[in-house]
């Protein structure tokens, strides 16, 4: 007859030394998982151990009660775990948001007593009191669930306690794109702006504008007329500090061929450099194509700014982003009949997809030339049933 697997036991390893191991079951791979803790003492002792731990296992409670802020938690799982597998931008955006949010309302709670009802009154505070958006909101919630998951792995918490809380609904928004003949007159009316060249490579290789902040000299093939995109810059909620790191995705390393007109502007551009580095009293050389007048990369919020004067002098809406000259040239490219793939490799997407359903906004026009087209394949040219 067999006899049931104990859930618990007690394990001698030397005089007033045991440890109490606890069966958690098997893993995803098939392998037993146990929780094992050293008692300093008698056998009676960690006896004692056991049946406190199997009795808080049954009601759902951490086997190991921590005495841990949430706090103390958060610091040495970003300083561990966390930093171990985020790229510097996102621990960097992790720290920001949990310094800025998390910590001053709740980061002196003691994790192990951090329940549901507990972050869906922080949830509500984030929103009606802080007035975050539903996107924010759930970014410092991604964080939290991050780490209560890690939380759990190490035994402090049974269960992860974000995952019973409601969130609140991302109304997705819509993409904006401009038409040849809007992004004809915004770049006219930009001509004169000291970041005009800047808009226009945006314009014309559908690059995030922090991989254009980064793009160097050397990523700049001028008897191939071609530039390679390879990182992105980043800087810091203050505005204080930047940093560089790799493109999202291995497909978002990528070499983009550009026209005449587009190398002259990049020539331009380091004339003007060159000018600014001999007036400079000292020259930051981090050899970036578009920089400040002492040679640091550019802040997005000045070019953001610039951005916006350009729109109102051209008489376009105060509704477009940075990010959509982006968005602008991969429908301009799709209106024009382009491969999606194509312009998936222009953009660097992984999956053309994204592509599909993000960025090639499909316009009135083009669907009358869609109508068009099918007209004549099914009537003929006269348009006659």
């Amino acid at each position: 007859m067999k006899h049931p697997r104990r859930s618990g036991q007690v394990i001698t390893r030397g005089e007033r030394k045991h440890l109490v191991r606890i069966y958690l079951g098997r893993d995803g791979d098939g392998g037993r998982h146990y929780f094992n803790h050293t008692v300093h003492g008698s056998k009676r002792d960690a006896e004692q151990y056991l049946r406190e731990a199997l009795t808080r296992k049954d009601l759902g409670l951490p086997l190991e009660f921590s005495y841990d802020t949430l706090a103390a938690f958060l610091k040495r799982w970003l300083d561990g775990a966390a930093a171990q597998r985020l790229r510097p931008h996102s621990l960097n955006l992790y720290r920001e948001t949990i310094d800025r949010y998390i910590i001053p309302k709740i980061g002196n709670r003691q994790l192990s007593l951090i329940g549901p009802g507990d972050l869906q009154d922080f949830c509500h505070w984030l929103v009606s009191k802080v007035g975050l958006g539903p996107r924010t909101v759930r970014t410092v919630f991604t964080i939290l669930s991050g780490a209560f998951s890690q939380a759990t792995k190490w035994n402090y918490i049974r269960k992860n306690p974000v995952a019973d809380v409601q969130l609140p609904q991302i109304r997705r928004r819509e993409m904006l794109a401009m038409s040849g003949e809007e992004a004809g007159r915004f770049l006219e009316a930009a001509i004169l702006d000291p970041y005009y060249v800047f808009f226009a490579f945006l314009l014309e290789t559908g690059s995030r504008p922090s991989e254009a902040l980064g793009l160097k000299w050397a990523d700049v093939d001028r008897v191939a007329s071609t530039v390679t995109i390879q990182r992105g810059l980043h800087w810091s909620r203050d505005r204080t500090a930047w940093h560089l790191s790799p493109p999202k995705t291995p497909k978002s390393v990528r070499t983009i061929p550009l026209r005449p007109t587009g190398m002259l502007l990049l020539a331009e551009c380091r004339r003007v450099q060159n000018a600014e580095r001999l007036k400079a009293e000292e020259w930051k050389n981090h050899g970036f194509v578009f920089t400040q007048p002492d040679g640091r990369p550019l802040s997005p919020q000045v070019v953001r700014l610039h951005f916006k004067r350009a729109l109102k002098a051209a008489g376009l809406k105060a509704e477009y982003r940075l990010y959509d000259l982006r968005h602008s040239m991969a429908t301009l490219l799709a209106g024009s009949g382009i491969n999606p793939k194509v312009v998936a490799e222009r953009l660097g997407h992984s999956n053309i997809n994204t592509t599909l359903e993000v960025y090639t906004h499909v316009t009135p026009g083009m669907q009358r030339e869609a109508s068009e087209l099918l007209e004549k394949v099914l009537y003929g040219e006269t348009g006659t049933p």
